[in-house]
């Protein structure tokens, strides 16, 4: 087959002359190293030997613009050619468009563009995204000195056998340039097998996968970015994402999480940025199973944790533990109905949102370090706030701080006559704790004063009787002694059987 449309697929042939092609047109635009106009040359990665700076020294222009009148056709996509546009153009999978010259006196008169088909090229060297600039630039040419070797490494390479591609596993969407697969809303009932080894992102929701086995995800070494919403998982199986070291961004939310091994998480998770967890809880005590595989996980480098919407009534010690990049926690709409002192020790958090809670009141002490971190914002509203003297200390700490970002919306709940009074608003007369305090200490005092009049009317009625009382002693301890001493002489008997037997000869 080594006819001229053939030779014509290549971007130089000896046909052409020495001159005849001003270098594979593999465009790309490096403006700050070579300043304006196309690079008429092969793709960096066709260029392990000069720097590219050094040959854009020694590379010239040609003469004036008119001299590239109609050569702006370079690319192609199916379908439709891009005559000179200004607007982003790619080499696809069925066209890799080439220019070459026309005429024997080798000019640029006119333009003849050659389509190959993707058996003539490796993807290496032609399926990678390009930018399309003006068709009035003006072109650039590589010296002699340069030209020759570059254009027959690009000659070879394009004549190599096509590479392998990977298939898109039925009935997902893939998109190799983009990096990405979807299978969204396609009633799979398990993780699909096959999914193409150069995915970044992976998107599985709308389905019925309600488990994931270990090692679920092999073969996606590169994956950053994995969404399993709204899947109805209920099992997360040990190793379920251990293949995955380079993973920044998990959504498990809008699942069914009820079971939840501890080592769903490992070391090899380190690397994740930000888990979404919202709405992802079965109900409240799967959060035991959660807080024992997110503390044994690591996630040394977690900076977003979302967990809101799950009925959280509490959140177990220890299970925030190691997150020391955490700056983001949301655990909006809960049923939290307090935070226990530690639980929240050794964080930095940017954000910590509390809203839509259960929280009757909020001791600072739980707060640990963020209650004097400035750099903190704290949200609180929408929390049924119980304005009693145990609030006092968190309305004092609202008045001074500047944590909290909805302070003006923190009112209360109870009781009655305070309802939808700001917190900030209550002091001393409205709480009237120190009078309760006072009420409290007369109470105090008042019942010891009886207590001692009782005592002593007791002794002193006590010290009238004291004969009948020494009597009445003295004829209890002789009927306890006596009575004693019956006891012990029928053990006595009952023990021995040779009295027993004289016992009974007497009788």
């Amino acid at each position: 087959m080594a006819s001229q449309q053939d030779s014509a697929r290549l971007p130089y042939s000896a046909r052409d002359g020495p001159q005849g092609i001003r270098g594979a047109v593999l465009e790309r635009q490096v403006r700050p190293l070579c300043g304006r106009g196309r690079i008429l040359a092969p793709p960096r990665r066709l260029l392990p030997g000069p720097d590219l700076i050094s040959l854009c020294a020694d590379w010239r222009k040609l003469g004036s613009r008119s001299e590239c009148e109609g050569h702006g056709d370079l690319l192609k996509d199916p379908g439709e050619a891009s005559r000179g546009a200004h607007r982003p153009s790619a080499l696809s999978e069925a066209d890799c468009a080439y220019l070459a010259p026309r005429g024997s006196d080798r000019s640029w008169r006119g333009r003849r563009e050659v389509v190959a088909p993707p058996s003539t090229f490796p993807a290496s060297a032609c399926f990678f995204s390009l930018s399309l600039s003006s068709a009035h630039a003006p072109l650039v040419e590589m010296p002699l000195s340069h030209r020759g070797p570059w254009l027959l490494l690009a000659a070879l390479l394009c004549s190599w056998p096509p590479l392998p591609s990977q298939s898109c596993p039925a009935p997902c969407e893939c998109s190799e340039a983009a990096r990405t697969v979807k299978c969204v809303g396609k009633e799979l009932s398990q993780i699909p097998s096959g999914i193409p080894g150069y995915t970044r992102n992976l998107f599985i929701t709308g389905n019925h996968i309600p488990r994931l086995g270990p090692g679920a995800f092999r073969g996606l070494p590169h994956l950053l970015t994995l969404g399993l919403s709204a899947n109805r998982i209920n099992i997360v199986e040990s190793q379920a994402f251990s293949s995955l070291p380079n993973l920044r961004f998990l959504d498990l939310s809008n699942n069914l999480l009820g079971e939840i091994h501890p080592d769903a998480f490992g070391p090899t998770n380190n690397s994740i940025q930000e888990l979404g967890l919202s709405r992802a809880l079965f109900n409240s005590s799967a959060i035991q199973h959660l807080a024992t595989a997110l503390s044994r996980g690591g996630f040394r480098h977690l900076i977003k944790l979302e967990l809101a919407d799950n009925a959280i009534v509490y959140l177990p010690p220890g299970m925030f533990a190691g997150m020391s990049s955490l700056r983001q926690l949301d655990l909006r709409n809960n049923s939290l109905i307090g935070v226990k002192n530690g639980t929240l020790a050794g964080l930095r958090l940017d954000t910590l949102d509390l809203t839509l809670n259960a929280l009757k009141t909020l001791r600072v002490g739980s707060l640990g370090d963020l209650a004097a971190q400035q750099g903190l914002h704290l949200y609180l509203k929408e929390n049924p706030f119980v304005c009693d003297c145990e609030i006092e200390e968190l309305a004092a700490w609202l008045n001074t701080s500047t944590q909290v970002q909805d302070v003006e919306q923190l009112v209360c709940a109870y009781p009655e006559d305070l309802r939808n009074v700001s917190l900030v608003s209550l002091g001393e007369t409205e709480l009237d704790c120190h009078a309760v305090e006072d009420v409290l200490h007369t109470s105090y005092v008042f019942l010891g004063v009886v207590l001692g009049i009782v005592g002593l009317v007791f002794v002193f009625v006590l010290y009238l009787n004291r004969k009948g009382m020494k009597t009445w002693i003295v004829s209890m301890r002789d009927g306890c002694h006596d009575l004693m001493e019956s006891y012990h002489y029928r053990y006595e008997i009952d023990s021995d059987p040779r009295v027993t037997r004289v016992s009974t000869t007497d009788i």
